[in-house]
């Protein structure tokens, strides 16, 4: 995700991630210094996010286009530095 979000740096594109974790921070903060992450983490420890797209089965992704609306959603990980994503994305973003 990281690397994703740094290709797509200069676009009309967001990136947020959402941790459930029940501890909240304590469990997220580690893991993002750990890994560097330049991108926004929303905690959602009362699952109000998670209900509001029903998500239940991780990782979701979710793409919401520029008017709100969820244009795609993908169940499970995936290599989002891959060139098919990049792609995917750079067809869907505008430069800023």
């Amino acid at each position: 995700m990281e690397l994703l979000h740094q290709k797509m740096k200069g676009r009309n594109f967001v990136m947020l991630a959402i941790s459930e974790d029940q501890d909240g921070w304590n469990s997220v903060d580690p893991f993002v210094q750990s890994l560097k992450l330049t991108f926004s983490v929303l905690q959602d420890s009362d699952q109000r996010v998670a209900m509001q797209y029903h998500a239940y089965r991780f990782p979701e992704t979710f793409v919401i286009n520029e008017k709100g609306i969820i244009a795609d959603k993908r169940l499970g990980a995936a290599p989002w530095e891959h060139p098919k994503f990049v792609e995917y994305f750079m067809k869907l973003t505008k430069p800023l």
